[in-house]
């Protein structure tokens, strides 16, 4: 039986118990974030991996667990982004953690400082853009991901990101402690590109509300991954915002890699809207935040 995880794989993974995993390809490939960043050669990777930050939220007594990334300073602001089901208007910003990176990829810790914009699906968005203090980011490795306005997002355009998605939700009394660890996973195989056709964008109807300018993904991305960048692995730039998926196949109907490139990546076949991981597009959504990212 097919699984359905098209409510967005929301990063409350406390509270999703029939939720794993979107496996795509041949082997369901994602590395530790420490592993890769002492193996890479590509800066690009490194940089992405650097401004990586957990974000915990408490949630009806336990704690829930997304991703965001930093943007670097912008008008007197550290900026970061993630989604708005991840981090929303209705959560004390105070008491919101933030974990990131420092030097010798220890990690720092911070309270979210202001939620800048939060934009939902009642607007067809996913979207929140939110701030730490200058003493908390002062800390930090990473020195900003830069944003792509002009991404024509082709189809088979290599892509990497890097988030918490877990394969099973946490539960027992450990759960809490589970949500707080910081173990991002990288995923950069083959089969992480874009599968929609060439830039071609379509509303996503959700339980929650609807997701405009969504394109899709053939990354494998599990509860967790919400709000996390995913950044064109040639030019090092955030392309799309990583919101959520859609059916999750049974092992015996898996889409085999050969298949993916060869039938789907840039096609008509249902399976591009139907069985792929769903990112925003961020030429799409800058005009709603340039006055945050632009120096006036």
């Amino acid at each position: 039986m097919k699984r359905t995880i098209a409510i967005l794989f929301s990063f409350i993974s406390l509270h999703i118990s029939a939720f794993e995993r979107l496996h795509i390809g041949d082997t369901y490939s994602r590395e530790l974030y420490k592993e890769v960043y002492k193996s890479t050669s590509n800066p690009h990777i490194k940089r992405l991996i650097e401004n990586t930050v957990l974000i915990n939220t408490p949630q009806k007594g336990d704690l829930a667990r997304g991703t965001g990334f930093y943007l670097g300073k912008h008008n007197s602001k550290h900026l970061f982004m993630t989604n708005e089901h991840v981090l929303s208007k209705r959560f004390d910003c105070e008491k919101v953690q933030i974990t990131f990176l420092k030097k010798g990829l220890q990690q720092g810790y911070a309270n979210c400082e202001e939620i800048l914009v939060a934009y939902g699906k009642n607007i067809k968005m996913d979207m929140t853009l939110f701030t730490i203090s200058d003493d908390d980011a002062e800390r930090m490795l990473g020195q900003g991901l830069e944003l792509d306005p002009f991404s024509n997002l082709t189809s088979g355009t290599k892509l990497v990101h890097n988030g918490f998605g877990v394969k099973r939700p946490a539960s027992g009394s450990r759960a809490r402690d589970l949500q707080k660890k910081y173990n991002p996973k990288v995923g950069k195989d083959d089969d992480c590109v874009v599968v929609s056709p060439n830039g071609t964008l379509k509303t996503i109807s959700t339980k929650g509300g609807n997701v405009a300018n969504t394109f899709t993904i053939g990354c494998d991305i599990s509860s967790g991954d919400s709000g996390s960048a995913l950044l064109d692995r040639e030019t090092g730039k955030v392309i799309g915002l990583i919101w959520g998926a859609g059916e999750s196949l049974d092992d015996d109907d898996l889409i085999s890699s050969q298949e993916l490139h060869q039938k789907i990546v840039g096609s008509n076949d249902e399976r591009v809207w139907k069985n792929m991981g769903f990112a925003i597009s961020i030429p799409k959504i800058y005009s709603f935040i340039k006055y945050f990212v632009e120096e006036r």
